[in-house]
């Protein structure tokens, strides 16, 4: 999932989500972001899931980035699911 994010807060960021809530992430290469913002790319890794539980996963990260241990201004959406456990 991919969420953009001022670059004066990317280390930060990606740190606290590694740490309090399991997701991995990394800056995108060669994207194209807005001035002073990076493009950084989550992702979680889950027993199961289905395509249509990706909502949740939005809405999961989107809530996290919100919250007070991470307060990140981000833009941007979108979900994809690398392997169907099933």
């Amino acid at each position: 999932m991919q969420r953009e994010v001022r670059c004066a807060r990317a280390g930060r960021v990606m740190w606290r989500m590694w740490r309090f809530w399991g997701y991995s992430s990394r800056p995108v290469p060669d994207a194209c972001a807005r001035p002073g913002w990076v493009l950084l790319e989550f992702w979680i890794s889950v027993p199961t899931a289905s395509r249509e539980v990706l909502a949740s996963y939005e809405w999961e990260l989107d809530d996290a980035l919100l919250s007070r241990r991470v307060r990140a201004e981000f833009v941007g959406s979108g979900a994809r699911i690398e392997r169907t456990v099933t």
